[in-house]
């Protein structure tokens, strides 16, 4: 459902001259290996997979959809209450009008078009040479331009050389996952050659507040030439906008503390090294995609220090 507004907002991103970063949480990596353990070594030659989870609901349809006969009876207090029906063998009675149901939506489950995963759909639309892909998985299904699918092996070390080509701008679309966002900037660093606005977008929050606020951190660094642009995708559903303006608000009101050493220097260039040092939660940025990306981030007044201690002071606006 979000991939129909998702990749055309990919697209535009990077007309404009963006570096666009997909946070997500799944890669239907079990969905895949339980789909190859089911295939036989012929199958095996000429791989024809599809990782939707229609099967998944097909399933649960037809052992969970309600189609017992209920019947009405009156207990010894007097309330009418409902019980499943049995006929005189003791055998449970079904309604015909819900097997007919049941038989029509099975139906029309089946003729619905595969559901991509948003990960594989991310990868086919604009390439493998296009997409640097930071997850956890240990191997990926890639279709190819004639239809076909290759299986594809993935290492820790391809992930890293994925990351390397995201920052020197050999691409410009990362995805990454909780396994493969640790410990790792993405940001539009000034010691990097991509040093494009960044164009976050959080595709899947996943479940805990705080491991999408530290994901959103990954393209919000000190020393960056622009800050980035968070784009959270949600859909209709009141379960999942409430969790996303959890995470808004908590974004929001953390803020980014420095602590400055009244011994250091007081110019711009030492207070990306030694005269800094970055305290507190992460900061959303403030600035709009019209500002211009050359606005300094350091403060522009300074408070007076006590001489031998250090203040506590927070970013500037």
């Amino acid at each position: 459902m979000k991939l129909l507004s998702l990749l055309p907002a990919i697209e535009e991103a990077l007309a404009t001259d963006h570096s666009v970063v997909i946070q997500l949480v799944s890669t239907a990596e079990a969905l895949l290996d339980r789909r190859l353990a089911d295939l036989s070594a012929e199958d095996r030659a000429e791989i024809l997979l599809d990782l939707s989870p229609r099967e998944i609901v097909a399933d649960y349809l037809d052992n969970a959809f309600p189609t017992r006969a209920m019947e009405s009876y009156w207990d010894e207090d007097g309330n009418e209450r409902s019980r499943p029906m049995v006929d005189e063998a003791g055998n449970p009675v079904h309604s015909q009008e819900a097997l007919r149901i049941k038989a029509e939506t099975l139906e029309l489950l089946g003729a619905l078009p595969p559901i991509v995963p948003a990960l594989d759909a991310i990868i086919s639309r604009f390439g493998t040479d296009a997409v640097a892909e930071i997850t956890g998985r240990t191997r990926r299904l890639v279709t190819l331009p004639d239809g076909s699918q290759r299986l594809e092996s993935r290492t820790a070390n391809q992930s890293l050389a994925d990351a390397n080509a995201f920052m020197g701008r050999a691409k410009r679309i990362l995805v990454f996952s909780d396994a493969g966002g640790t410990g790792r900037s993405y940001h539009a660093s000034l010691d990097a050659k991509n040093q494009q606005r960044r164009m976050h977008f959080l595709l899947e929050p996943g479940w805990r507040a705080d491991r999408a606020i530290q994901g959103l951190g990954r393209t919000n660094r000190t020393h960056q030439a622009s800050a980035p642009v968070f784009r959270p995708v949600t859909t209709d559903c009141r379960g999942e906008r409430r969790f996303i303006s959890t995470i808004a608000r908590r974004s929001s009101a953390g803020s980014t503390v420095f602590w400055r050493c009244p011994s250091r220097s007081r110019t711009p260039s030492s207070m990306n090294s030694w005269g800094w040092l970055r305290r507190g939660s992460m900061r959303l940025a403030r600035q709009a995609p019209s500002m211009p990306a050359s606005r300094p981030w350091w403060p522009t007044s300074w408070p007076s220090s006590r001489s031998g201690s250090c203040v506590r002071m927070p970013m500037a606006p």
